[in-house]
C-alpha cells in the first residue's frame, strides 16, 4: 500500500505509486504547449485517498500529455520545461541521473528550489483540500504518518478537448 509522508517543512508529500499504477501512461502526441497559457491537460486522473482507513476525499489531477508525452508514457524521459509554480503541482521525485522512480509529490506552496531537479508532469485540478489533509496528518519522528495513507481507488478520464491551465 502506498504511504504519503509529510516533510518537516510541510512543503510537499511523496507517494509511492501502487503496483505500477501506470493507468495514465497511455498518452501520446507531440511535445508542444502554448507556454503563455500554460501546459495543456490531455487526461485527468481521479484518486480516492484514505487516512487510517477513513475516506479523505477525491483528487482530480490533470496530466500534461502534449508537453511531456514521454514522461507520461514511461516515466523515464526527463523534461524540465515546467516549474513548481505554486500549490498543486505534481512532480516525479528523483535522487540523481536516471533515478526517476515511482514516487511523486504534490507541492503545497511555491517551491522554486525544486525546479530543474524534479519533473513536473501534472497539476491538481480538484481536491487540494485532500492534499492539505494529508499534509497535516500526524507523523512520527521519522516523518512517517502515524496512520496509513492509501489510495483506495483511481481511474482515468479522457479529456475531449485539451485545455491550458494557468502557471500559478
Amino acid at each position: 500500500m502506498p504511504r504519503f509522508s509529510e516533510p518537516n517543512m510541510k512543503v510537499f508529500f511523496a507517494a509511492a505509486l501502487i503496483k505500477g499504477s501506470v493507468f495514465f501512461l497511455l498518452l501520446s502526441g507531440p511535445s508542444t504547449a502554448d507556454e503563455k497559457k500554460g501546459p495543456k491537460v490531455t487526461v485527468k486522473v481521479c484518486i480516492d485517498l484514505r487516512i487510517g482507513g477513513k475516506d479523505t476525499g477525491w483528487m482530480v489531477i490533470g496530466l500534461f500529455g502534449k508537453t511531456l508525452p514521454k514522461t507520461l508514457d514511461n516515466f523515464v524521459a526527463l523534461n524540465f520545461k515546467l516549474k513548481h509554480y505554486g500549490p498543486g503541482w505534481v512532480s516525479m521525485a528523483n535522487t540523481g541521473k536516471d533515478s526517476n522512480g515511482s514516487q511523486v509529490f504534490i507541492t503545497t506552496v511555491k517551491t522554486a528550489w525544486l525546479d530543474g531537479k524534479h519533473i513536473v508532469f501534472s497539476k491538481v485540478l480538484q481536491g487540494m483540500e485532500v492534499v492539505r489533509k494529508v499534509a497535516r496528518a500526524k507523523t512520527d519522528g521519522q516523518d512517517k504518518p502515524l496512520k496509513d495513507v492509501t489510495i483506495a481507488d483511481c481511474g482515468k478520464i479522457q479529456v475531449e478537448k485539451p485545455f491550458a491551465i494557468a502557471k500559478e
